[in-house]
């Protein structure tokens, strides 16, 4: 599955200083889905997640290579120590709770 435009919208408004429009939330998707090797094959759920962190923040060169990797765990460990001085202190926690929604112990990633 694709990003959906008018879930992300919202999840975006929520960081964000100024209103969100469908334009901002197409350049978001695209300067992500730019920097993951197959963005495709990523789960929609983490691809929401990933927009929303590099849209508030920037995706750092370990979340890049546990998503190019499909290491969802190293991927939550990765955001769990990213941190910018203007980053919101809730946002790692609430980009986790969503990539944890389909991640199982195993590493495996459930259907959605």
């Amino acid at each position: 599955m694709a990003v959906q435009s008018d879930i992300l919208k919202p999840e975006l408004q929520v960081w964000a200083a100024t209103e969100v429009t469908d334009s901002d939330v197409t350049v978001a998707i695209t300067q992500t889905a730019n920097k993951i090797a197959d963005w495709d094959a990523v789960p929609s759920i983490i691809q929401h997640a990933l927009v929303v962190l590099d849209d508030t923040s920037t995706l750092s060169a370990d979340e890049i290579t546990a998503v190019d990797a499909a290491d969802w765990d190293a991927l939550v460990t990765a955001i769990t120590a990213h941190s910018d001085g203007a980053m919101d202190a809730g946002l790692p926690a609430y980009v986790n709770s969503r990539i944890n929604l389909i991640v199982l112990s195993t590493g495996q990633v459930a259907h959605n």
